[in-house]
């Protein structure tokens, strides 16, 4: 018959009885808190094109600049921006 109890919560339970008083206090478990996936980071491929050297430089400058302005702004976010952009093409392996 034991097997048919459903199974009590897990947690913390408490009881005290003093005289004609008792107390019970039943706490429910802590939440489990994730733990943190190490990050591990992995070099992405920025893909910049232009029609001439001067032209690729002055991308690759603006880039950097955005990207002072903006650190909050990740490699692969950055990669998947320029991989989207219009004229890009992607080569299937």
């Amino acid at each position: 018959m034991a097997g048919d109890r459903a199974s009590p919560p897990r947690g913390r339970l408490g009881v005290r009885i003093s005289g004609t008083n008792a107390h019970v206090v039943i706490e429910a478990p802590a939440e489990a808190t994730a733990t943190a996936t190490p990050v591990v980071a992995v070099p992405v491929p920025w893909l910049l094109s232009a029609k001439s050297d001067a032209a690729l430089r002055e991308q690759a400058r603006r880039l950097r600049g955005f990207l002072a302005e903006h650190p909050e702004v990740t490699p692969a976010e950055v990669a998947a921006d320029l991989a989207a952009r219009p004229g890009s093409r992607t080569v299937p392996c």
